[in-house]
């Protein structure tokens, strides 16, 4: 257990999330400028370009579209790898918590059989004590009793 956590938390995870992020913000590079071409293209820019020119411009433009789809592609499944691994993290945590938490209700719980202990201990020298009072206090009634009998017998 403890090794996928620490695998987890490696830092090939880490440069992974990196690795997404910026694979997307490369894709949204690309994105723009397919569209900065396709503007170029419909601009009168273009107008006094030469035909062969204009259609391998275009050609370029239908490649890149081409690419764009399969960025795009890529970008939403980066961007689901990189959901996932927010959930893990958050699956991770919430296991951790839980990890506490039960190591928290098992202190609490061997504290209170200490103190249970304590209890029953502090009960029985209580009891003992009591019982040892009685005895002294028996005997010393007995002794009295004798010495009045004997009082009695001497009088």
């Amino acid at each position: 257990m403890q090794s996928q956590i620490a695998a987890k938390n490696s830092p090939n995870k880490q440069s992974g999330r990196q690795q997404i992020e910026m694979i997307l913000s490369r894709c949204h590079q690309l994105h723009r400028e397919k569209q900065q071409s396709e503007a170029l293209i419909q601009s009168e820019q273009l107008s006094n370009v030469d035909q062969p020119l204009k259609q391998q411009i275009k050609r370029i433009v239908v490649e890149k579209h081409e690419r764009d789809d399969f960025d795009r592609i890529m970008e939403e499944d980066l961007e689901n790898q990189l959901n996932e691994l927010k959930l893990e993290r958050e699956e991770e945590l919430k296991h951790i918590e839980q990890k506490q938490q039960q190591n928290q209700y098992e202190t609490l719980l061997k504290q209170m059989k200490r103190y249970g202990t304590m209890n029953r201990i502090s009960y029985s020298l209580r009891v003992s004590h009591y019982n040892q009072m009685q005895k002294r206090n028996t005997t010393k009634n007995q002794c009295l009793n004798n010495i009045m009998r004997n009082l009695k017998f001497l009088y």
